[in-house]
């Protein structure tokens, strides 16, 4: 019988290269799979906070941060602050953050948490997890799509997001979007 510490340690190593190969096909705080960059982005249509409708091609024109994400989400809540800041200092240059919340809450609901929070970017309902859009791999939370002017999506960001490398990536498009 072979020894107990030869099995742990063959389990870390087989533990070890399956998260090897999940951090390389799903990278944590950016990063997205060839075959889902540079395609035009679904629209889709879903009330805001006040319950009007909200469609993706009103913003038309503007550099987005689609950012999936629900109330009950601890990763999607420590993400807020960052986002509120990418706002901030991306608004006045063509950009905007737009929350959708996958919440199984109520649109009043989801008001009253972004109240509470303060939150400073657009949100829209979707009215739960079954109903997300079309278009958009969401599989797990919070997951983002930065989606430049001109409607195409030109990265994807899986777990809690690294506010420089977003940053980075937005300066990337808008500086594109000047020449």
């Amino acid at each position: 019988m072979k020894s107990p510490r030869l099995w742990i340690a063959g389990g870390a190593l087989l533990v070890a290269g399956a998260l090897a190969v999940s951090c390389r096909q799903r990278p944590p705080g950016g990063g997205a799979e060839d075959g889902e960059l540079a395609k035009p982005a679904a629209e889709f249509s879903f009330p805001d906070l006040e319950g009007k409708p909200f469609k993706l091609s009103s913003l038309r024109g503007k550099t987005v941060l689609l950012d999936f994400w629900a109330t009950w989400c601890g990763p999607c809540i420590e993400d807020i602050h960052g986002l509120e800041t990418l706002q901030q200092t991306y608004k006045d240059r063509g950009f905007t953050v737009l929350g959708i919340s996958i919440d199984d809450a109520s649109r009043k609901e989801v008001a009253a948490f972004a109240k509470d929070k303060k939150i400073n970017y657009p949100i829209v309902v979707t009215g739960g997890q079954d109903k997300i859009p079309d278009g958009y791999e969401v599989f797990g939370l919070p997951t983002a799509y930065l989606i430049d002017a001109e409607g195409v999506v030109r990265q994807k960001y899986y777990g809690p997001k690294d506010e420089a490398l977003v940053s980075k990536d937005i300066e990337k498009i808008l500086g594109h979007a000047k020449s």
